[in-house]
């Protein structure tokens, strides 16, 4: 008699013991998912509470904020974030720049346009902000006011101690940003800039998409920064780029979509639709390079390890001129943690029903992955 086929269980995760880094990537709402998913770790075991590396892009910057509280003095911060996500709604995030009060000379069409455009109402709100002369579609006020209700100085001073050069194993925690004015992208980081007003910035710049909220001035010297993931959707390179790597044993990605552009079966016959897919592919695309490109330094780091003392030496000063610096620094298994396929919803979407489905299931995910 044959025996009936199962489908044979992948693989567990095979994580070694820490310190680690997480680096978390954009995905708006959709890091309700990316809560979910290191949650699973951070319940599981103290182990994973030994970070010594935290960043993130997008909403990203709003988990490695909320993960960095944490590790650094108030482990409840933790949970803390994850009820912000659980209980948040739109309005509670971001509100229009302009209402049709705004324009009076079209008034009565924008309201009426914006009643009959039910949950479609981007596109009208963007075409007021761009006759107002607004910077962007959404003002994001009130979702500093939740960066500054969870961060306060006290937060603040505590990670900006963890951070400082006088420790022996500090502990990094970032956000990624991108400038209009330079196109640089960098992760600004509690080492690099011991300041609550920058960072607290810094978290809401990252945390901004553009177009869809307005860009922010850092460091009051006028340059426009907005969120990193234009440019490094998951910023895990910079990982590797931070001294912090030495006491490292692995780092920790997690991704809020699978890797790749996912096979579409719309019919793109009008203007929205046809952009919300161009920009899914140009991220995606981002997506693949920042996972290529940590790899690459994995290559260069096994590749450095195994050359002579005065290879070495002339390897170091090769990539020095090349602008990095692989000294002290050692190769890292890089565990990624992504959804197989995308994830629902809207990304611009809050809604607590939602949210909190994201959350069980990036939960969950885990569970199955590690157990």
């Amino acid at each position: 008699m044959a025996r009936s086929r199962q489908s044979a269980k992948p693989p567990a995760l095979t994580v070694p013991p820490g310190p680690y880094a997480v680096v978390f990537s954009g995905g708006g709402s959709h890091g309700g998912y990316g809560f979910g998913r290191w949650s699973y770790f951070w319940d599981k075991s103290p182990e994973f509470r030994k970070i010594r590396y935290i960043s993130g892009s997008s909403t990203g910057a709003l988990l490695a904020g909320g993960l960095g509280a944490a590790v650094t003095g108030d482990p409840t911060m933790w949970e803390e974030i994850g009820n912000v996500y659980r209980k948040v709604w739109d309005a509670d995030v971001i509100r229009p720049s302009v209402l049709p009060a705004d324009v009076p000379l079209l008034e009565g069409i924008a309201e009426e346009a914006l009643k009959a455009a039910g949950d479609s109402k981007v596109p009208i709100l963007l075409a007021l902000a761009v006759l107002a002369g607004k910077p962007a579609i959404y003002d994001t006020s009130p979702l500093f006011d939740i960066i500054n209700r969870y961060m306060t100085s006290k937060v603040w001073q505590r990670i900006i101690r963890a951070g400082a050069r006088t420790r022996s194993i500090p502990i990094e925690i970032g956000f990624c940003v991108v400038s209009l004015n330079t196109g640089v992208t960098k992760v600004i980081t509690n080492r690099k800039y011991p300041d609550r007003k920058i960072l607290a910035k810094a978290m809401l710049a990252s945390a901004s998409a553009p177009v869809i909220m307005p860009p922010v001035d850092i460091f009051g010297d006028g340059d426009a920064w907005v969120d990193g993931g234009v440019t490094e959707y998951i910023p895990i390179r910079f990982a590797f780029k931070s001294d912090v790597i030495r006491h490292l044993n692995a780092v920790f990605a997690i991704s809020h979509s699978p890797l790749g552009i996912s096979a579409s079966h719309e019919q793109y016959k009008t203007i929205l639709p046809i952009m919300t897919r161009v920009l899914d592919m140009l991220l995606s695309g981002v997506y693949v390079n920042d996972v290529d490109e940590a790899n690459l330094w994995n290559v260069a780091l096994k590749a450095r390890s195994m050359l002579p003392g005065p290879e070495r030496k002339e390897y170091d000063d090769y990539v020095d001129n090349l602008g990095l610096n692989l000294k002290h620094k050692h190769s890292l298994p890089i565990i990624h943690l992504r959804p197989k396929t995308e994830l629902p919803g809207d990304s611009f979407s809050f809604t607590q029903p939602t949210m909190s489905d994201l959350i069980d299931q990036g939960f969950r995910e885990s569970a199955q992955e590690y157990d």
